[in-house]
């Protein structure tokens, strides 16, 4: 897991839930994974982010982001500062809330459908 910085154009809104799309790092063995993650500003959640302070960003509007990596290969590896991890996309916590939601029923319906069966 690393802390990622988060570009977002002049002038929009800093998102604060997003799902990152994994991008193609040309570095041999290293990969990215789909992940939904908090945006972190130095406004919001400034504790929640814990990085050396040679490597904090001085930006005040600067935002981060967890991105999931996996090296596959057997050294350690080192990425370029300006390598792209991945591609944010803004997730609507409600949509969230209604995934989780249907879920849970579709469990619920399952758990009651196994009973029958053994019941039967």
């Amino acid at each position: 897991m690393v802390t990622a910085k988060l570009d977002v154009k002049k002038g929009e809104e800093i998102p604060s839930l997003v799902c990152i799309e994994p991008a193609t790092i040309h570095v041999q063995g290293v990969f990215s994974a789909r992940a939904l993650t908090r945006v972190a500003t130095r406004e919001r959640e400034p504790a929640q982010l814990t990085s050396p302070p040679e490597q904090a960003n001085t930006d005040a509007s600067a935002s981060n982001v967890y991105v999931m990596l996996a090296n596959f290969s057997q050294e350690e590896l080192i990425l370029p500062k300006a390598t792209v991890l991945g591609l944010a996309e803004e997730v609507s916590e409600t949509l969230i809330d209604q995934i989780n939601t249907e879920s849970s029923t579709r469990s619920q319906g399952k758990a009651k459908n196994e009973a029958l069966y053994k019941k039967l």
